[in-house]
């Protein structure tokens, strides 16, 4: 048997495997089934070495992949979706922080651009007032030229 064909009885294994854990190509929890699938199997390869002497054998290596029952995918499975689940707390509360500083970071800008109007408006104000005044004391004037007798009181 030639290396090509060993390959290729490697990979009709190892996508078996694969078809087995993923189930589309956005299967995220799938792909770290998978991951962990092919840990466990270095493990074992690893271990068979320590223990025997020598690296195992094509045949006992697809003796490995023989034994994997649908529960032992089940467990894969479980296992990713855990990995997973943790993962994503930790990316929440990563982003927890973010958010809370940008909600932050709006919140103090609101308050200078609410700032920035009432500086505004106060400005408008008295400008109003002196415009007021300015047409007080016009129409005092108009009314003495005129003649037009005027009281305060």
């Amino acid at each position: 048997m030639g290396a090509l064909e060993e390959n290729s009885n490697e990979n009709a294994y190892m996508n078996h495997m694969f078809e087995s854990l993923v189930t589309s190509d956005d299967d995220v929890v799938g792909m770290v089934a998978y991951s962990l699938y092919k840990l466990s199997k270095r493990d074992w390869i690893a271990n068979f070495s320590q223990e025997n002497g020598r690296s195992p054998s094509k045949d006992e290596c697809d003796e490995y992949v023989k034994k994997m029952m649908p529960r032992d995918i089940d467990r894969l499975r479980v296992l990713a979706e855990g990995i997973m689940s943790e993962y994503g707390g930790v990316v929440l509360a990563d982003a927890y922080s973010e958010i809370r500083e940008e909600a932050r970071e709006d919140e103090i800008i609101c308050q200078i651009q609410k700032q920035g109007a009432f500086w505004k408006q106060v400005g408008t104000g008295l400008f109003s007032a002196f415009l007021f005044a300015l047409i007080l004391i016009l129409l005092y004037y108009i009314l003495k030229f005129l003649g037009i007798p005027f009281s305060f009181g």
